[in-house]
């Protein structure tokens, strides 16, 4: 334990990483064995680790964030940032049409929703704009990042 730092206050970083590493594994679809692959451990490390019976060591905190695709301070934080999308090519769709200019006010989708059906708003979504700029939107130019 740091000179500055309570047994509290390391009570509650430990606490936090566990619940933390959990709901980010569970988000991702990570069971313990496929943490611990990724990582190199036993899977009754990674047990450990998900019941807060121990924490491990920086650099595998690091190795952990790496294989989670996160940051270190996600396992750490007081409060984690939810996932909106499930999937991540919703996830992708989402962030075009919302970085798009033209239709991020127009935007919005459920967390649940079939990248398709997403694609398919987004693709009308941009057709409705090209239709009310006066543009010609038959026969759109599949490279035209506007359409």
């Amino acid at each position: 334990m740091c000179a500055n730092e309570t047994q509290s206050e390391r009570s509650e970083l430990e606490r936090r990483f566990c619940e933390n590493l959990n709901r980010i594994m569970e988000i991702k679809d990570f069971s313990q064995a496929d943490l611990a692959r990724c990582v190199g451990v036993t899977t009754a490390a990674t047990a450990q680790w998900s019941t807060g019976l121990r924490v491990p060591r920086m650099n595998t905190i690091e190795q952990i964030a790496n294989c989670l695709s996160i940051k270190v301070s996600e396992l750490f934080a007081e409060q984690l940032e939810e996932e909106y999308y499930y999937n991540d090519r919703t996830k992708a769709i989402a962030r075009d049409a919302h970085n798009h200019p033209h239709l991020a006010v127009m935007f919005d989708a459920i967390r649940d929703v079939d990248p398709e059906d997403l694609d398919a708003v987004h693709q009308l979504l941009k057709r409705m704009k090209k239709h009310e700029r006066h543009e010609d939107y038959d026969g759109i130019d599949e490279a035209d990042p506007d359409r």
